[in-house]
């Protein structure tokens, strides 16, 4: 399970002076981390936008490798490379891409995003002939790079999605319709 730190308020800082600081799978937006421990850093940190005080790691492409589908954060589905071993602690981060290959996924079956994560860029660009669907659940996940399909991908749920990312993002529909209840956009 991930934590996150928010402000209460879009685009407005909140400042906490720490002393110390240990964090681990945790997500941050608009915080700044000031005192002794700044500049903060820990593992598996998500960057979800307007942060100052924390180190977080470079963004990677994260990579969907498991046949069967599952759910987005309940299963141990992602690798850090193409074919690669999926694993917890690859879970993607803000500040990733999650990418959804030809392979990797068997024809026909579901990845659900069934919690409100924070979510880079969905890249399912391959996924041309070996159909997927991506269902959406009904909690608000937060996209914070840009939503890429491919015209083998599906679309189920109702659920809304948020584009978070504070710059310009693209969906790439691919022709396909999106089933979404609401896309909203937050800066």
């Amino acid at each position: 399970m991930r934590n996150f730190v928010q402000s209460s308020t879009i685009g407005t800082t909140r400042t906490l002076t720490c002393a110390a600081f240990a964090g681990t799978d945790a997500d941050f937006r608009d915080i700044t981390i000031a005192g002794a421990a700044a500049p903060a850093s820990g593992t598996r940190l998500g960057d979800a936008k307007g942060n100052s005080g924390i180190t977080f790691g470079a963004g990677a492409t994260k990579y969907w490798n498991l046949n069967a589908g599952g759910n987005w954060g309940g299963a141990i589905g992602w690798a850090t490379s193409s074919g690669g071993s999926p694993a917890i602690n690859n879970f993607p981060l803000a500040q990733d891409t999650c990418l959804f290959e030809a392979t990797g996924l068997t024809s026909g079956n579901t990845v659900t995003i069934n919690a409100a994560y924070n979510i880079g860029t969905i890249n399912m660009s391959a996924r041309t002939s070996n159909t997927m669907t991506l269902a959406i659940g009904s909690t608000l996940p937060f996209i914070y790079g840009n939503l890429i399909n491919g015209t083998g991908v599906l679309f189920s749920g109702a659920g809304p999605i948020t584009f978070a990312g504070r710059t310009s993002q693209t969906i790439t529909s691919a022709a396909v319709n999106l089933t979404y209840s609401d896309i909203t956009r937050c800066v």
